[in-house]
Protein backbone atom coordinates (compact mmCIF):
# COMPACT_ATOMS: atom_id res chain seq x y z
CA UNK A 1 0.00 0.00 0.00
CA UNK A 2 2.78 2.42 0.95
CA UNK A 3 4.60 2.22 -2.48
CA UNK A 4 1.13 2.87 -4.11
CA UNK A 5 0.73 5.67 -1.99
CA UNK A 6 4.37 7.19 -2.95
CA UNK A 7 2.95 6.57 -6.71
CA UNK A 8 0.39 8.74 -5.92
CA UNK A 9 2.01 11.36 -3.86
CA UNK A 10 5.13 11.75 -6.98
CA UNK A 11 2.38 11.87 -9.98
CA UNK A 12 3.50 12.85 -13.07
CA UNK A 13 5.09 9.74 -15.26
CA UNK A 14 6.26 7.85 -12.42
CA UNK A 15 2.24 7.76 -11.44
CA UNK A 16 1.50 6.64 -15.71
CA UNK A 17 3.36 3.97 -15.71
CA UNK A 18 2.09 2.16 -12.41
CA UNK A 19 -1.03 3.11 -13.72
CA UNK A 20 0.01 1.16 -17.04
CA UNK A 21 0.79 -1.78 -15.41
CA UNK A 22 -2.02 -2.13 -12.83
CA UNK A 23 -4.16 -1.83 -16.17
CA UNK A 24 -2.34 -4.86 -17.52
CA UNK A 25 -2.54 -6.75 -14.54
CA UNK A 26 -6.20 -6.13 -14.20
CA UNK A 27 -6.70 -6.99 -17.83
CA UNK A 28 -5.01 -10.18 -17.09
CA UNK A 29 -7.11 -10.48 -14.44
CA UNK A 30 -10.53 -9.69 -16.28
CA UNK A 31 -9.43 -12.03 -18.98
CA UNK A 32 -9.11 -15.57 -17.08
CA UNK A 33 -12.42 -14.69 -15.31
CA UNK A 34 -13.93 -14.90 -18.55
CA UNK A 35 -11.73 -18.05 -19.86
CA UNK A 36 -13.38 -19.41 -16.78
CA UNK A 37 -17.24 -19.52 -18.28
CA UNK A 38 -15.65 -20.74 -21.87
CA UNK A 39 -14.94 -16.83 -23.17
CA UNK A 40 -11.88 -16.55 -25.08
CA UNK A 41 -10.41 -12.24 -25.28
CA UNK A 42 -7.97 -11.32 -27.88
CA UNK A 43 -5.04 -10.61 -25.42
CA UNK A 44 -2.82 -9.16 -27.73
CA UNK A 45 -5.21 -6.92 -28.98
CA UNK A 46 -6.30 -6.15 -25.45
CA UNK A 47 -2.58 -5.49 -25.07
CA UNK A 48 -1.89 -3.42 -27.61
CA UNK A 49 -4.92 -1.25 -27.26
CA UNK A 50 -3.87 -0.66 -23.77
CA UNK A 51 -0.03 0.22 -24.49
CA UNK A 52 -1.41 2.25 -27.18
CA UNK A 53 -4.07 4.40 -24.87
CA UNK A 54 -0.93 5.06 -22.45
CA UNK A 55 1.01 6.34 -25.27
CA UNK A 56 -1.38 8.58 -26.14
CA UNK A 57 -1.29 9.80 -23.11
CA UNK A 58 2.22 10.27 -22.14
CA UNK A 59 2.52 12.12 -25.52
CA UNK A 60 -0.17 14.31 -25.00
CA UNK A 61 0.51 15.29 -21.27
CA UNK A 62 4.02 15.02 -20.91
CA UNK A 63 6.02 15.37 -24.54
CA UNK A 64 3.36 17.78 -26.28
CA UNK A 65 1.44 18.97 -23.39
CA UNK A 66 -1.30 19.59 -25.24
CA UNK A 67 -4.55 17.86 -23.72
CA UNK A 68 -6.66 18.40 -26.95
CA UNK A 69 -4.37 16.47 -28.91
CA UNK A 70 -5.73 13.19 -26.34
CA UNK A 71 -9.85 14.38 -26.74
CA UNK A 72 -8.86 14.35 -30.52
CA UNK A 73 -7.92 10.76 -31.27
CA UNK A 74 -9.04 8.95 -28.39
CA UNK A 75 -12.07 8.46 -30.80
CA UNK A 76 -10.45 7.10 -33.04
CA UNK A 77 -7.86 4.59 -30.87
CA UNK A 78 -11.33 3.28 -29.41
CA UNK A 79 -12.67 2.79 -33.09
CA UNK A 80 -9.47 0.76 -33.58
CA UNK A 81 -9.67 -0.97 -30.70
CA UNK A 82 -13.23 -2.06 -31.48
CA UNK A 83 -12.31 -2.68 -35.40
CA UNK A 84 -8.65 -5.16 -34.49
CA UNK A 85 -11.03 -7.08 -32.04
CA UNK A 86 -13.75 -7.98 -34.61
CA UNK A 87 -11.07 -8.61 -37.47
CA UNK A 88 -9.44 -11.44 -35.11
CA UNK A 89 -13.37 -12.40 -34.49
CA UNK A 90 -14.07 -12.47 -38.75
CA UNK A 91 -10.17 -14.03 -39.55
CA UNK A 92 -9.91 -16.78 -36.43
CA UNK A 93 -11.89 -20.06 -36.29
CA UNK A 94 -11.34 -20.27 -32.46
CA UNK A 95 -13.32 -16.72 -31.94
CA UNK A 96 -16.68 -15.21 -31.20
CA UNK A 97 -18.23 -12.21 -31.66
CA UNK A 98 -18.73 -12.52 -27.82
CA UNK A 99 -14.82 -12.94 -27.46
CA UNK A 100 -14.45 -9.43 -29.32
CA UNK A 101 -16.70 -8.02 -27.26
CA UNK A 102 -15.17 -8.91 -23.93
CA UNK A 103 -11.62 -7.98 -25.47
CA UNK A 104 -13.02 -4.06 -26.13
CA UNK A 105 -15.18 -4.42 -22.94
CA UNK A 106 -12.14 -5.31 -20.66
CA UNK A 107 -10.03 -2.70 -22.26
CA UNK A 108 -12.61 -0.12 -21.95
CA UNK A 109 -13.42 -1.18 -18.44
CA UNK A 110 -9.93 -1.61 -17.33
CA UNK A 111 -7.51 0.52 -18.75
CA UNK A 112 -9.32 3.36 -19.93
CA UNK A 113 -10.76 4.12 -16.51
CA UNK A 114 -8.04 3.28 -14.51
CA UNK A 115 -6.08 6.17 -17.33
CA UNK A 116 -8.34 8.98 -15.66
CA UNK A 117 -6.76 8.83 -12.40
CA UNK A 118 -3.43 10.05 -14.59
CA UNK A 119 -6.14 13.06 -15.98
CA UNK A 120 -6.67 14.17 -12.45
CA UNK A 121 -3.59 14.37 -11.46
CA UNK A 122 -2.13 15.96 -14.67
CA UNK A 123 -5.04 19.21 -13.10
CA UNK A 124 -3.37 20.54 -9.73
CA UNK A 125 -6.89 22.09 -8.92
CA UNK A 126 -7.94 17.84 -9.07
CA UNK A 127 -5.27 16.21 -7.45
CA UNK A 128 -7.47 15.94 -4.72
CA UNK A 129 -10.41 13.82 -6.40
CA UNK A 130 -7.28 10.87 -7.29
CA UNK A 131 -7.26 10.30 -3.13
CA UNK A 132 -10.46 10.31 -2.96
CA UNK A 133 -11.61 7.81 -5.37
CA UNK A 134 -8.88 5.87 -3.78
CA UNK A 135 -10.47 6.50 -0.19
CA UNK A 136 -14.08 5.94 -1.64
CA UNK A 137 -12.99 2.20 -3.47
CA UNK A 138 -11.04 1.54 0.03
CA UNK A 139 -14.37 2.40 2.04
CA UNK A 140 -16.58 0.42 0.04
CA UNK A 141 -14.85 -2.76 -0.21
CA UNK A 142 -13.96 -2.43 3.86
CA UNK A 143 -17.75 -1.48 4.12
CA UNK A 144 -19.30 -4.50 1.73
CA UNK A 145 -16.57 -7.45 3.26
CA UNK A 146 -18.45 -6.42 6.59
CA UNK A 147 -21.69 -6.17 5.55
CA UNK A 148 -21.49 -9.66 3.67
CA UNK A 149 -20.07 -11.35 6.65
CA UNK A 150 -22.65 -9.98 8.75
CA UNK A 151 -25.41 -9.95 6.64
CA UNK A 152 -24.43 -12.49 3.90
CA UNK A 153 -26.03 -16.00 4.63
CA UNK A 154 -25.08 -17.26 0.88
CA UNK A 155 -21.95 -16.87 -1.02
CA UNK A 156 -22.10 -15.72 -4.68
CA UNK A 157 -19.13 -18.02 -5.50
CA UNK A 158 -18.55 -21.06 -4.99
CA UNK A 159 -15.33 -21.00 -4.53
Amino acid sequence: MLPLLAFLYIGGKALLLLMLVISAIGIAEFYNAFENIDVHASWPVGYIALVILYGLIYVSYFVQDSPQLYYQYIGFWFFLTFVAAMLIVLFSEEHNPLDGLITVFGVFYVGFFLAHIVFMDQFPERRDLVWMCLFTALVTDIFAYFGGYLFGKHKLAPI
